[in-house]
């Protein structure tokens, strides 16, 4: 990125670059573990996580609201993609059975 801001403007560097890495995560991901799964699961995070940063950067004093937000919508979304426990009868209820 630094060597291609010296012949191209700056916005256009920042974008080039993340497109890059981001086709770089996608392949990688799709051959690994399918192409919906891939961009829902590893392009899609990515590249949330590439704004937060870029906005971070350029912005400093919005960090502490996109650090907090990014951990919350982290918490979020692995309370909704865990697995929930199957309900077991309890050992009271197979004893008074038996």
């Amino acid at each position: 990125m630094y060597l291609a801001q010296e012949f191209m403007p700056l916005d256009a560097t920042i974008i080039g670059s993340a497109a890059v890495a981001l086709a770089i995560i996608a392949v990688r991901a799709a051959t690994i573990m399918g192409l919906s799964l891939a961009i829902f699961g590893a392009v899609l995070p990515a590249t949330a996580i590439f704004a937060v940063t870029l906005v971070a950067a350029i912005h400093p004093r919005f960090q502490g609201v996109l650090i907090t937000l990014t951990v919350f919508s982290a918490f979020v979304a692995a309370m909704a993609l865990i697995p929930r426990k199957a309900s077991a009868p309890s050992i009271a209820a197979s004893v008074a059975q038996a």
